[in-house]
């Protein structure tokens, strides 16, 4: 068991060994660290991780990761000259933007305007995701070589290709989520009851930052929550056009969404892919 629980510390330590395959474009060689979310999106403090629901019989006493949630499953390539310069920084503008008011509104320290409207570059803001999710909880894969599978597949090719639609099966959410708890969690399903008694499932990834959430879905059925909007509205979209998106900023669903099942929902996933972390406090000197 004790060898069994420093692997799985291992997993969420994220370190990883000094070279290995990158876990996006597969080549073998020396790995960074990836910033999970990127740097600029309330990603600097030192931060405890745990699982979000830990196996049993692993202790239950978090981690703690210096400088932010990082994992060393990228190259260089993907790492800094992809996601930290071509993806990331649309990424970063649209969260700084609304950071602050996404707070101010949930604390209702002011009044606020009920919406906020902002231009995004939706395909770089998706592919700073998809990216950030293939390298998060990956530590094995890049020591192993990649694991195949149809939306990891399609995610990669997505990212590596700047031309490339968002492929068809693939949608990916967002909304506001004014929390500093952060969650990830991977190759997870969701069975949710539809109007006609009929039982639906959500396949894919979650990711969750102060000030958004994102789901990424894969061949499953369209969503229909309140308050949660498509990222990429049309295919057509080029890397560089923009679209206006307009947020209620009171008007947030559940904290816990969508990772918490309601009612008859059921959710499933490896424990091993869930986590949750949050910034360490800092102990008072007397």
């Amino acid at each position: 068991m004790g060898k069994y629980t420093e692997n799985l510390k291992e997993r969420i330590l994220t370190r990883g060994n000094k070279e290995g395959y990158c876990v996006i474009c597969g080549e073998w060689g020396p790995l960074s660290r990836d910033h999970v979310p990127p740097k600029g999106c309330n990603n600097l403090s030192d931060a405890e991780i745990r699982f979000l629901h830990p196996p049993q019989g692993i202790e239950r006493k978090p981690v703690t990761s210096q400088g932010g949630v990082t994992y060393r499953t990228l190259c260089g390539a993907c790492n800094s000259g992809r996601l930290g310069t071509e993806y990331d920084p649309a990424l970063i503008e649209f969260s700084n933007a609304i950071t602050n008011r996404s707070l101010v509104a949930r604390e209702r320290r002011l009044a606020l305007p009920q919406f906020v409207q902002h231009y995004i570059k939706p395909q770089r803001i998706a592919r700073a995701i998809v990216g950030h999710v293939i390298a998060a909880l990956a530590v094995d894969e890049s020591k192993d070589g990649l694991r195949s599978d149809p939306m990891t597949d399609k995610m990669r090719h997505y990212f590596l290709n700047q031309d490339a639609p968002l492929p068809e099966q693939i949608e990916i959410y967002f909304w506001l989520y004014p929390e500093r708890k952060q969650i990830v969690v991977k190759h997870m399903g969701k069975m949710v009851q539809v109007e006609d008694g009929s039982n639906d499932i959500i396949k894919g990834h979650i990711i969750k930052f102060l000030p958004f959430g994102f789901w990424l879905t894969y061949d499953s059925p369209s969503m229909k929550a309140h308050n949660i909007h498509n990222l990429i509205k049309q295919s057509s979209l080029g890397i560089d056009d923009l679209d206006l998106v307009s947020l209620n900023i009171y008007d947030v669903p559940p904290l816990n969404f969508p990772e918490a099942p309601e009612g008859n929902q059921l959710m499933m996933y490896n424990s091993n892919y869930g986590t949750q972390s949050k910034p360490k406090l800092k102990k008072s000197r007397r």
